[in-house]
């Protein structure tokens, strides 16, 4: 088992092979400091931001998995037939129950906090950010936040996304959305 002790208090994620290769352990003292940045800086941060919170699961059907791949390259497919894809982006499942019907709608944002997975299914804490964007309106403002804290090191990663979800234009013709998704990455230290 790996990570620094003070005293009996582990101040660092733990991990056990016996557990899984590189999956992250919260102990105590690293929960509680994960759950306070949650609760008194990310959570109000995204929220003043006017992202929407949502849950989604942390598999996916081949169906969609196939659909969006450069979203599901860090997942991993299983199952009798791969009909299923553990570890894909969550911003995959954002695309299932993005709700806008008109440019008026956009951008259409939201985010999810929990377990991130790279490429070699290592578990992170994270967050993962979708706006949703009519094409032409692409642009770094979309993720204008400020979500620095002391006690991780914090890196990110964007994907951009032509989806099918339709909207009706400021010419009243249907058009498809674009998503924007960008995951951030803390981890203690």
């Amino acid at each position: 088992m790996s990570g620094k002790r003070t005293g009996k208090m582990v101040n660092k994620t733990l991990h056990d092979d016996s557990v899984g290769k590189n999956l992250s352990l919260w102990p105590p003292s690293a929960a509680k400091l994960r759950t306070d940045f949650t609760q008194n800086v990310l959570i109000p941060t995204l929220l003043s931001s006017g992202f929407l919170p949502v849950y989604t699961p942390d598999i996916v059907s081949e169906k969609i998995a196939t659909k969006y791949p450069n979203l599901t390259k860090q997942g991993t497919f299983f199952g009798e037939n791969n009909e299923w894809c553990f570890g894909p982006n969550k911003a995959i499942n954002h695309i299932a129950l993005s709700d806008f019907r008109s440019y008026n709608d956009l951008p259409y944002k939201v985010f999810e906090i929990g377990e991130v997975y790279d490429e070699r299914l290592r578990n992170n804490f994270g967050v993962v950010l979708s706006v949703f964007v009519e094409a032409d309106n692409i642009n770094e403002a979309l993720f204008n936040i400020d979500i620095n804290n002391k006690d991780f090191t914090i890196s990110h990663h964007t994907y951009t996304v032509a989806t099918d979800k339709e909207y009706i234009g400021k010419d009243g013709r249907k058009h498809f959305a674009v998503l924007v998704s960008r995951t951030y990455v803390f981890v203690i230290g």
